[in-house]
């Protein structure tokens, strides 16, 4: 079975009318930075378009796995768990990372 989902990145409003897909997909990816452009910086508006989907998603009483792709790392991971984030996609900072296996580790909440 193959999985459905759509991403929100900084260029959306931020308003309720941007989660309209909301019953037919499976999971949202936030894109936290300008697609394309490897080791940028995680921009915090993500945040609030997370929460902001995390309120649509509870008054449809749906629940499905929000992702986070852009800039993740260990100096924000834990503000993503507890924004309710379930997938972080890691690009820069694995592959620069000495110790891959600790930091995986530490990303998944070791």
């Amino acid at each position: 079975m193959i999985l459905i989902g759509t991403f929100v990145t900084k260029f959306m409003e931020g308003k309720n009318e941007d989660f309209w897909c909301l019953n037919d997909v499976d999971y949202l990816l936030f894109m936290s930075v300008e697609p394309g452009f490897g080791g940028q910086n995680f921009e915090t508006f993500t945040v609030d378009k997370i929460k902001l989907a995390k309120t649509q998603l509870k008054e449809m009483r749906l629940s499905i796995p929000i992702g986070v792709d852009g800039g993740v790392n260990l100096g924000n991971i834990n503000l993503l768990r507890e924004v309710g984030v379930d997938i972080v996609v890691v690009g820069s900072a694995l592959f620069l990372n000495e110790n891959k296996e600790r930091f995986i580790f530490q990303i998944k909440g070791g």
